[in-house]
Formats: structure tokens, sequence, C-alpha cells
């Protein structure tokens, strides 16, 4: 299985997603990858500061990262794309229509019945905010990125574990693409 994070400029949310998420996959000894891109980015900035301190903050890091533009070939690769706004998931959509059913937004992925409409699960950029944006943003994608790992594999290794052999891992390490 790999994960494609993707927000806007791949240097706040998306970055910090990857280092949650290859914690989470770590910690249930999951074989799968995770990468990130943006819709905007523009390739080789590093991580924002306040970004790597709040992975710090949460015992992860330092993960090297420089990001990249969103390619068709990086929708091609992935089998599960989260982005972290509403507007990001219809724009992939719009953009990459043979992706249609792997792009999710990540905060509506891991609610039972969907968002409802007058709610909003977007994931806010902290970009230019304070450490304690960042923090607060890292926390919120802990919380979704756990709940979504979950679903995951449940949904991919069902009531047996991926003990059968028939969960669709493609065998891939946890370290997956460098960042």
């Amino acid at each position: 299985m790999h994960l494609l994070f993707v927000c806007t400029g791949n240097t706040c949310r998306s970055p910090m997603a990857v280092g949650i998420a290859r914690r989470a996959i770590r910690e249930r000894g999951l074989d799968w990858t995770v990468g990130s891109a943006g819709t905007f980015a523009i390739a080789g900035a590093p991580m924002a500061p306040h970004a790597a301190k709040a992975l710090e903050k949460l015992g992860i890091g330092p993960i090297e990262h420089r990001s990249k533009p969103l390619t068709e070939s990086l929708m091609q690769e992935a089998d599960v794309i989260f982005t972290m706004t509403s507007s990001q998931a219809w724009e992939l959509r719009a953009n990459y229509p043979f992706a249609f059913d792997k792009i999710h937004e990540l905060g509506v992925y891991t609610t039972s019945k969907g968002a409802p409409l007058s709610e909003s699960c977007d994931i806010v950029d902290p970009v230019g905010g304070s450490l304690t944006t960042y923090v607060e943003c890292a926390d919120t994608l802990v919380h979704f990125i756990e709940m979504a790992i979950d679903k995951l594999a449940q949904t991919a290794f069902g009531d047996a574990g991926g003990a059968d052999g028939t969960d669709g891992v493609d065998g891939a390490t946890d370290g997956g693409e460098k960042e």
C-alpha cells in the first residue's frame, strides 16, 4: 500500500503527515510506503522550520524532505491519496479523473458517514503561523492519520489481519520514498 498526502506547498501539512503516518505504520507493523506532494509546490523547498519543530514535539524526526509538485505519475503510483481540504480533493478529482476513487479528504475519510455539509473537516494550513499553530495542526493530523491508517488496515486486511496473504500489500518497505 502506498499513501500520498497532498497539500498546497508541500512544506507544512503534507510533510508533517508523512512523518506521522510513517510512525503509525511502523507501530502497526504494516509494510506500507508514504509520500507527499503539493498542488502548487516549488520543487526542492525544505520543510517549514515550525513544521519540523512540531514533529520533534511529537517525538518524530528529523525527516528528510524536499517539496515536490504533484504529478500524474505520483497520482498513478499511489493506492490512496489524502488531501488536507475539500477544495484540494475536488481539484484533484477534476484534474486526475483516473484517480477519482482513490482521492479522499483526510478529515472526511476518517468519519464514519462523512462530514455534514455544514461542518468543515479541512486541516487548516498553518503557514506563517506560530509554533503553537503548527503543533495544533500536527495534533489534528495525528488524530486523523491514526484513524485513517486503522480504517485502511481493516479494509485491506479484513478480520484476518493480513495473515491470509490476500491483503494487496505490495511488499514495499516502511521507509518509503525519502522526503
